[in-house]
């Protein structure tokens, strides 16, 4: 038979225990499940934005559009920017590289991994982090004659 010397300090162990492992329960349970990153390939990236028009805003709020040019060669991962960032129109520079969609704006460049968020809108990220704002996507228009 067990003799129990003190039965209030065997229930407050085993309501300690119980109540430590409800916690470790509740927090797993509680956990956002976390989804598998899914980027665009250099192939999925030529097919999404190469003639389009993006739309979004800086870090910062100005808005900015950006016109990406189709390459005439098939296979090529490089092509021209024709945008307008607030009031300041530019020429610029882009280009597919490693899975990343590069832009160079001739005071500077960048390149982002990319998701597609639905149909007409892409994130962009530095490594693991995502900006701010998204790219909204656009068929360019011909120009008219």
């Amino acid at each position: 038979m067990l003799k129990i010397s003190n039965p209030i300090n065997l229930f407050d162990q085993a309501t300690r225990r119980w109540i430590a492992g409800l916690a470790v329960a509740l927090v797993f349970l509680a956990a956002p499940v976390a989804r598998a990153q899914t980027f665009l390939t250099d192939a999925e990236l030529l097919d999404a934005i190469p003639g389009m028009t993006v739309f979004s805003k800086s870090d910062r709020g100005t808005p900015w559009a950006q016109n990406y040019s189709v390459s005439d060669v098939d296979d090529a991962k490089k092509g021209a920017i024709r945008g307008i960032f607030g009031k300041r129109k530019y020429y610029a520079k882009w280009y597919v590289r490693d899975g990343k969609w590069c832009e160079n704006w001739g005071s500077g460049q960048a390149c982002w991994s990319v998701e597609r968020v639905d149909s007409t809108s892409l994130r962009m990220y530095i490594g693991a982090k995502p900006r701010p704002n998204l790219w909204h996507l656009k068929p360019t228009e011909a120009p008219k004659a």
